[in-house]
């Protein structure tokens, strides 16, 4: 995959910055999906590869229009950290340009089907295929939108996350 990282203009007015966290946000904490408003822990949910502090290594999003256009965010100064509780209750914080968006739900693991039940800032369910790189190290691809050309509009994206465990329960 080409990958290009251009990072957004640090002299950007204000405005834009706002709207490149909002967009960026979106791309990472929305993700297309149905409408949900899970009540607590899916039955049998499976989160046990997961649970721990998770920092993102790489997130990346991939027009879907145009493949060889590709923002890597952390690259950008973006960072992205994820808590998975062994009840499977996450957190994922989004920060860039030193504000940060943040979600609360539920997520499940089913094979390599990696769904977010988000509860908070807003109902919704996103999926998403979960590759295990290593004991500590996980990559997760779904869908997602971001406005690649400042337009305002979202466009249809893919969005690649890799993230390196920081801290397991008991550590």
């Amino acid at each position: 995959m080409a990958r290009t990282s251009p990072a957004p203009r640090a002299n950007a007015r204000p405005a834009s910055r706002r709207r490149f966290l909002l967009l960026a946000g979106l791309a990472l904490l929305a993700g297309a999906g149905a409408c949900t408003d899970p009540a607590g822990p899916p039955e049998g949910a499976n989160a046990e590869a997961l649970v721990g502090d998770w920092d993102a290594s790489a997130v990346v999003v991939t027009n879907l229009a145009v493949p060889e256009q590709s923002i890597d965010l952390t690259a950008g100064g973006a960072t992205f950290t994820l808590n998975v509780q062994p009840s499977g209750q996450y957190t994922a914080t989004l920060t860039f340009l030193g504000s940060p968006v943040t979600e609360i739900g539920f997520l499940t693991l089913e094979g390599d089907v990696l769904t977010f039940l988000r509860q908070f800032p807003s109902p919704d369910t996103a999926t998403a295929v979960f590759t295990q790189l290593g004991p500590d190290r996980v990559r997760f691809v779904g869908e997602s939108a971001f406005d690649f050309d400042g337009n305002g509009e979202s466009d249809p994206a893919s969005l690649l996350t890799e993230l390196e465990r920081t801290s397991a329960p008991g550590t």
